[in-house]
């Protein structure tokens, strides 16, 4: 409890300091961008960005990143980049008119009334809970909760569930759009696919399905780990399976949390990691494994096949738990090798896009074909207000 309030009364004091930058006038056409912190050009921020830049509007887009040499070849050259962390940062925070955030944003930033701080989230589906963790966290949430402008809504439930009884977002707007994100997961582009395809060298994409392993973080989030190695999966006789009953010949793709300290055992993988769009990698692959993870929610948008895979379910039930009961999921579960791959025998696509289908009306989806549009729509829309 003391050490909450010293760290309460280091963000009062950071945000004291900071303020000095208040000065220095918000510049009305600039727009700052960063994913996870600054880990990563993705995400919502991502396909928001594009929406607006495709516009052709007299913005001036900056983009906040870890290793800005690492994302230099993805980003359009009109964009400015800078360092995540820093001085420059804060200036650049503290004086655009907006800043586009999906991970929320440090406490300690005073962002101004007259900015517009936009959460574009980076999970749909409401799972893993996210609810503060003692004083100090209850007090950031609440910081932030009273500076956030506009909030994306993937469906109802995460609205309810996450962002006003978890997070406390209550004075803010929220866009019923679905997330930027996954506006592509509608599309039928031929040139996604062949462009993931050829990223990993598959050169048969007639006969030969991809199977999208994306795991997602125990633990910690600052010390996250992956599945101990006793239950780790035997991948050779699950690919054997899903060959036997959907008839290709199936690669594996394996896609890391960002979070993660360690990657995956098995050799006889692709390593998906650092490619960088996992909705590209979603549209591409045929079936998806995982566990946890909000991709679920984006991969059954398309009523793809997805399987899940949580030898440690009742671990992280109690160490972490969900918002929605999880296993009345439409996906089937497995806790050991042998029920993942009878789940995989018994598969029935007719039935499962009922139970998809269904499990999205009850969750309230607000996702569509143009919910980059919409988001991009109320954005400069509050750029434009006086």
């Amino acid at each position: 409890m003391l050490y909450d309030i010293l760290k309460i009364g280091v963000v009062f004091l950071l945000r004291t300091i900071l303020k000095i930058f208040w000065i220095l006038p918000v510049k009305q056409n600039r727009i700052l961008f960063f994913s996870f912190f600054g880990k990563q050009y993705s995400d919502n921020p991502k396909y928001l960005c594009t929406e607006l830049s495709a516009r052709s509007m007299e913005y001036e887009i900056v983009w906040a990143l870890n290793d800005p040499e690492k994302w230099k070849a993805y980003i359009p050259q009109s964009y400015k980049v800078i360092p995540a962390k820093g001085m420059r940062f804060l200036l650049y925070a503290l004086t655009a008119k907006a800043v586009v955030t999906n991970s929320s944003i440090s406490s300690y930033i005073p962002i101004r009334k007259s900015q517009i701080l936009l959460e574009t989230w980076h999970g749909g589906g409401g799972l893993k809970r996210c609810d503060p963790n003692g004083t100090y966290d209850k007090f950031t949430f609440m910081i932030v909760g009273n500076e956030v402008s506009g909030v994306v809504e993937s469906s109802r439930f995460v609205t309810e569930e996450l962002f006003k009884k978890s997070f406390g977002y209550t004075d803010c707007d929220f866009i019923r759009s679905g997330m930027p994100r996954n506006s592509i997961l509608y599309t039928n582009n031929d040139e996604i696919r062949q462009k993931v395809y050829d990223y990993f060298g598959v050169e048969d994409i007639e006969n030969t399905a991809l199977l999208l392993y994306a795991p997602t973080f125990r633990n910690s989030f600052q010390n996250a780990v992956f599945l101990q190695s006793e239950e780790k999966l035997d991948t050779v006789s699950l690919l054997n399976k899903l060959e036997k009953k959907f008839q290709k010949r199936f690669l594996l793709l394996f896609r890391a949390h960002h979070s993660f300290a360690e990657g995956f055992s098995d050799t006889d993988y692709l390593d998906a990691t650092n490619y960088p769009d996992v909705q590209e990698l979603l549209y591409a692959s045929a079936v998806l494994l995982t566990d946890y993870s909000s991709c679920m929610w984006d991969m059954s948008l398309m009523k793809k096949p997805i399987f899940l895979y949580t030898p440690d379910l009742n671990d992280y039930l109690s160490e972490k738990g969900f918002y929605c009961d999880f296993l009345n999921l439409p996906f089937p579960i497995a806790r050991d090798q042998a029920t993942l791959e009878k789940n995989v025998s018994e598969f029935d696509q007719v039935s499962y896009v009922k139970k998809v289908g269904a499990y999205l009306s009850e969750m309230g989806s607000y996702e569509s074909p143009d919910s980059a549009k919409k988001v991009c729509d109320w954005l400069v829309n509050r750029m434009q207000a006086k």
